[in-house]
């Protein structure tokens, strides 16, 4: 039955004039944990909204399944755009809405294919279930749930108009579901955060499924005051690892994978604007040799309190 399937969707392809780059794009895109739910802007229960910047780059190995035809596929450039907005309905809970715009690049020796978009729209319910003093500690943990919505393009072609990889499209054309913990502890000067979210996706309309997703962080930072400025400094380490995709119910070969990063983080606080700045180093990473592999994670956020 499933072969039946496969055969039926293949001969639609084939009569519609589709065809599909066989070069994978990575599956560990980096980008689980969002830089506003890290630092200072994590540990303010209050209402904000914000715009940031992230890119992420990654490397295709020099094998066959890089090869696009007779065009050897090389780089992929990933930027962001992401709206941000957080409001506060009651004493403990918040509703935060990030909306991104991205810009994707994928560099081969033929040329670039660019495409850009709306990505997939992210929704995100928290619950603070403890806020708690203890001496002069604070200790504080957030729990939440968040929905993404399939509002981004996920068919979208290179230059040889070939349909780019579900990893590389701006969207996926599925829903998501996102659980997360958030704990931190603090004194006026020290404090240590633990993050953890899973990301949970439906299968498309092309049958297509993502593997269940699971990042973790700690980081341990550093806080000072200087007049009305507090600045803060953050050094940590975050585990990514990701389930293979299946299409059709079936796996994907070369999905999936383990990338172990280094945090360095900076935040600047003034009034009621904030300023961060977030580096992600890969340090680990355990993924097949024909998936592209990460060479870092830039993200710049400014958050204003409302």
């Amino acid at each position: 039955m499933k072969n039946k399937y496969r055969l039926y969707v293949g001969l639609i392809f084939l009569f519609a004039g589709f065809s599909t780059s066989k070069v994978n794009a990575c599956d560990v895109c980096g980008c689980g944990i969002s830089i506003m739910q890290s630092g200072v802007m994590s540990r303010i229960n209050s209402p904000f909204y914000g715009a940031g910047y992230q890119f992420n780059r990654f490397i295709h190995n020099n094998v066959e399944a890089s090869m696009n035809g007779n065009s050897r596929v090389y780089e992929d450039r990933m930027h962001s755009l992401d709206l941000n907005y957080r409001t506060r309905f009651a004493k403990r809970w918040q509703l935060v809405f990030q909306l991104p715009l991205k810009f994707h690049q994928r560099m081969e020796d033929a040329g670039t294919s660019s495409i850009n978009g709306l990505g997939d729209l992210s929704v995100m319910l928290n619950y603070e279930a403890i806020d708690h003093k203890w001496g002069n500690w604070k200790l504080g943990l957030w729990a939440g749930a968040g929905l993404v919505l399939p509002t981004g393009k996920y068919q979208q072609r290179d230059l040889h108009a070939q349909i780019l990889p579900p990893n590389f499209q701006v969207g996926r054309g599925s829903y998501g579901l996102r659980p997360s913990l958030n704990f931190f502890i603090h004194n006026e000067h020290w404090g240590a955060q633990a993050e953890s979210q899973m990301h949970f996706f439906s299968t498309n309309e092309l049958g297509y499924s993502w593997g269940n997703t699971y990042n973790n962080s700690i980081q341990g930072f550093y806080m000072s005051n200087v007049g009305s400025i507090q600045f803060n400094l953050n050094l940590g380490m975050r585990w990514d690892i990701i389930e293979k995709d299946s299409l059709f119910s079936e796996l994907e070969e070369n999905t999936g994978g383990r990338v172990n990063y280094g945090i360095l983080r900076f935040d600047i606080k003034y009034k009621q604007s904030i300023f961060s700045v977030q580096y992600l180093k890969p340090i680990k990473n355990v993924l097949p040799e024909n998936q592209p592999y990460p060479t870092g994670l830039f993200s710049i956020q400014y958050f204003h309190e409302l």
